[in-house]
């Protein structure tokens, strides 16, 4: 299940060095105020960050944030964990807070490949694009970039395809179509068991 989830050899190195500890590694799933949902062996569980974890945090970068690969210590029957430890991350997917804050937003963690979707309808935006792609390309992740609603444009499809190819010249740029099918074989043979994407 782990494997399956991108638990491979680099982290279960790096969650070796925990065994002493009787920690086992987990991955977190999803982000709650104050709360995670994991995955483990053992399935699907709720956890908090220790206290000690919590204190010697010195930013948001210090905690678990989606994709992240974490040691628990479970309880509950399984249903409850305590997260004592952040394994490194291999990539980081993040964004500068909206306002004035200067402190970055983790959006996820760990990510093999970012999808960056946008319509070739009205929703087609070059500029919009670059900036995803800007953000993306700091993640440290590779990177596609999925044109949807081709059966919606066909009169430009070229077009915004050739400009987004422009804006993203070393990257994938598929046009797809979810009604005719065009390009979805393309996309699977980019999703392969062990990636997240």
């Amino acid at each position: 299940i782990l494997e399956n989830a991108g638990f491979d050899n680099f982290f279960r190195e790096e969650a070796g060095k925990f065994a002493a500890d009787g920690f086992i590694p987990a991955r977190v799933i999803l982000e709650y105020p104050g709360s995670y949902r994991l995955l483990s062996e053992h399935g699907e569980m709720t956890g908090e960050v220790s206290g000690k974890m919590n204190y010697t945090a010195t930013g948001r970068a210090d905690l678990p944030a989606v994709g992240d690969w974490v040691m628990i210590q479970p309880y509950d029957n399984n249903e409850k964990a305590i997260i004592h430890a952040l394994l490194p991350r291999k990539t980081l997917l993040r964004r500068k807070n909206p306002g004035r804050h200067t402190e970055e937003q983790i959006i996820a963690a760990n990510i093999d490949c970012v999808f960056i979707v946008q319509g070739l309808d009205l929703n087609f935006n070059i500029r919009r694009l670059e900036r995803y792609l800007l953000v993306a390309a700091e993640s440290g992740a590779s990177l596609a970039v999925l044109l949807t609603k081709k059966d919606l444009s066909p009169e430009t499809v070229e077009e915004k395809v050739k400009a987004a190819k422009n804006a993203a010249p070393e990257i994938p740029v598929m046009a797809l179509s979810s009604i005719e099918g065009d390009g979805l074989d393309a996309v699977r043979s980019l999703i392969k068991d062990g990636l997240t994407f």
